[in-house]
């Protein structure tokens, strides 16, 4: 049976590595908005349905062969997940 317990909860949101992370993820994220953004319009626009994905992920590669595991992994993270997003719109499921 599970019981449900604020305190640990509390404790797990308001703590620093818990934070650092949830940072870390949402600025990946936004990482990769923008570059998909800045590589679309002055690199190369991938003309096929969902193409646009491969932006977020070239970004999150780069981003782990270059920084530290530390920060690189949660930016991934969050990169990884923009792509997600990306294909879910382009593909009108969400």
């Amino acid at each position: 049976m599970a019981t449900v317990n604020v305190s640990r909860a509390t404790e797990t949101l308001s703590s620093s590595a818990f934070l650092k992370s949830a940072v870390l993820i949402v600025g990946g994220s936004l990482g990769a908005q923008l570059a998909t953004n800045y590589l679309r319009s002055n690199v190369y626009d991938v003309q096929i349905r969902g193409g646009d994905a491969v932006y977020a992920l070239t970004t999150a590669f780069v981003t782990l062969a270059i920084l530290p595991q530390q920060y690189s992994r949660p930016l991934a993270l969050g990169m990884g997940a923009t792509s997600v997003r990306v294909l879910l719109n382009d593909f009108d499921i969400v």
